[in-house]
């Protein structure tokens, strides 16, 4: 399995364990029923690859990789909208900074920015939905040819 779905994975491990999210999801759902809130979807969104120590004419390379994580939390409130997603983004820092290797996929993972979304009431969105989208940077060391084993393991 490649390094990037064993740090989703293990993201999503984590999140399913903090016991707050009626529903983790990796999979892209375009529809999430609030009954099913509060919701987080696990996304992988970009990767830099760059070599970790130049060594001429070494085959193969040792790479350093950064993979971005996306986190889109989701809940309902009718009132305290706010300061709900920021309980729910504190656990989630919590936790994964208590284990910032994510159960040995990653060197570190830290977090790099949050964006607070929120929908009000329209023709689309009938109740207060707010959404909060938390981007994690995971580095792993790899060989450039085994994705799937990073090299501190």
């Amino acid at each position: 399995m490649h390094i990037q779905q064993q740090i989703r994975n293990n993201i999503s491990t984590l999140l399913n364990s903090l016991d707050i999210f009626a529903t983790v999801t990796e999979d892209r759902q375009y529809l999430i029923a609030t009954d099913k809130f509060p919701a987080v979807w696990v996304a992988s969104e970009d990767e830099e690859v760059e070599e970790a120590a130049k060594q001429k004419g070494c085959v193969p390379q040792a790479q350093k990789r950064h993979y971005y994580t996306a986190l889109y939390i989701l809940i309902q409130a009718n009132e305290g909208l706010q300061n709900e997603l920021d309980k729910v983004q504190e656990a989630v820092e919590k936790a994964i900074a208590a284990d910032p290797s994510l159960q040995g996929a990653a060197e570190k993972t830290i977090l790099k920015r949050v964006n607070n979304l929120f929908a009000e009431d329209n023709e689309y969105v009938n109740t207060p939905v707010g959404a909060k989208r938390l981007l994690f940077i995971s580095t792993v060391h790899t060989m450039s040819t085994d994705p799937t084993k990073a090299l501190h393991q």
